[in-house]
């Protein structure tokens, strides 16, 4: 079963370096499938260059899916990592 849940950008930067790096690597950390939508293109959440390829400004609003074992976890630590402006 696929969950979802829609984050805002909330950062200045936007979806810079630093911050894809942050939701790369917690994302990494849990063996479900977990995507990023932005402007109906999903990209795999775990791949650093298909994050950065998303090019999301401040204010963006993004679906984060995620599906398979652990993907409620998944999701709440990356909306929490959304909701904190990935200053963690």
């Amino acid at each position: 079963m696929q969950l979802k849940r829609k984050v805002k950008l909330k950062n200045p930067l936007g979806l810079h370096v630093r911050v894809a790096v942050k939701l790369v690597e917690e994302a990494r950390k849990y063996q479900c499938q977990i995507f990023l939508t932005y402007k109906d293109e999903p990209v795999n959440a775990k791949d650093i260059i298909s994050v950065l390829t998303l090019g999301a400004t401040k204010g963006a609003v993004m679906t984060l899916s995620a599906e398979g074992d652990g993907a409620k976890e998944a999701l709440d630590s990356l909306a929490d990592l959304f909701d904190k402006q990935f200053q963690v």
